[in-house]
């Protein structure tokens, strides 16, 4: 099939129907036909579209892992504010109510005797006293607990919590290795014997 140039606008067109020929599942050399082009071009714009959709998805994740970790700073912010509050002194409050003799004034003798009643009695009344104090608080530990869980949140889109590797060790190498016989016992030995005529008969 003779090459032909194709504008950038046709390209970007072709590269699009391409795309979607491929996700259907389509052969290069069926794709070609459809876009009437090479097989050879097909296969050089496949790449170029999976390079792209690669580049894409990098952009996209660092954007998704950018969104995640601002909510996650603002979680913690919160929980550790809420750590501070928490360590604040508590105010607490009583009110106590209790009873008090009110004395009688000249002018209520007066009004008294006036209307024939006693002038020396005594009135009781109400009095109501409010006090406050202030108790130490040791904080919320709870508040501690959400912000750790965002720092290991944290590291794992960040991908640092990772475990360490750890090295393999060989296992000992024991075809070298002398065989005391001097402290094998005679019953030893003789299963020793006969296992290897076992093996060599």
């Amino acid at each position: 099939m003779a090459a032909s140039t194709r504008t950038e606008f046709q390209r970007k067109q072709d590269l699009s129907t391409t795309a979607q020929l491929y996700l259907a599942r389509k052969t290069q050399t069926e794709i070609a036909a459809v876009i009437g082009v090479s097989q050879r071009q097909i296969s050089y714009d496949l790449k170029a579209i999976e390079k792209e959709w690669f580049e894409s998805s990098m952009v996209d994740l660092d954007e998704r892992k950018a969104e995640e970790l601002a909510r996650l700073d603002a979680v913690e912010a919160e929980c550790w504010a809420a750590w501070e509050r928490s360590k604040q002194n508590k105010e607490r409050r009583s009110v106590t109510r209790t009873q008090e003799k009110i004395e009688p004034t000249d002018k209520r003798r007066k009004e008294a005797e006036e209307r024939g009643e006693n002038a020396e009695a005594v009135i009781m009344a109400d009095k109501t006293t409010s006090t406050s104090s202030q108790e130490g608080q040791v904080g919320d530990g709870r508040f501690l607990d959400g912000v750790l869980r965002c720092v290991n949140m944290r590291m794992t889109i960040l991908g640092i919590d990772a475990p360490p590797r750890k090295e393999i060790e060989d296992p000992p190498d024991h075809s070298t290795s002398e065989v005391d016989l001097e402290s094998w016992s005679d019953g030893d030995l003789q299963v020793a014997l006969r296992l290897v005529q076992s093996i060599s008969a």
